[in-house]
């Protein structure tokens, strides 16, 4: 990464577009390539269903299933924004975490032991 800015830009500015790129090198390091605006669709279905279709769509997962590839994207989005969450979309993402439960067919709390 190339720390010399330009001499236009603030360095707020900078600073921002560094902490945006450290974000989308950190996305595609975790590799789940997630559609643009899909956290902003009305139906916690579709929401779960997209996530469903990346996460079996991506080839290596490092060993781990699709549902939880599909199920970390979820977390680590709502890790990123949650300052931001209002009630109703958090409890919509809650909802999510559900429907991707239903469609991997997984109970409401899976226990690992």
């Amino acid at each position: 990464m190339n720390n010399v800015r330009r001499p236009s830009q603030s360095p707020s500015v900078a600073r921002r577009l560094e902490r945006l790129n450290r974000a989308a090198r950190l996305e595609e390091a975790y590799g789940l390539e997630i559609e643009p605006g899909v956290f902003l669709l009305r139906n916690p279905t579709e929401i779960a269903s997209s996530l469903q279709r990346m996460a079996e769509r991506k080839q290596a997962r490092g060993g781990r299933s699709a549902f939880e590839t599909a199920m970390s994207g979820l977390l680590r989005y709502i890790a990123r924004i949650r300052r931001r969450l209002t009630r109703p979309r958090r409890a919509k993402l809650e909802a999510v975490k559900v429907e991707l439960r239903g469609l991997y067919k997984d109970s409401p709390r899976q226990v690992r032991g």
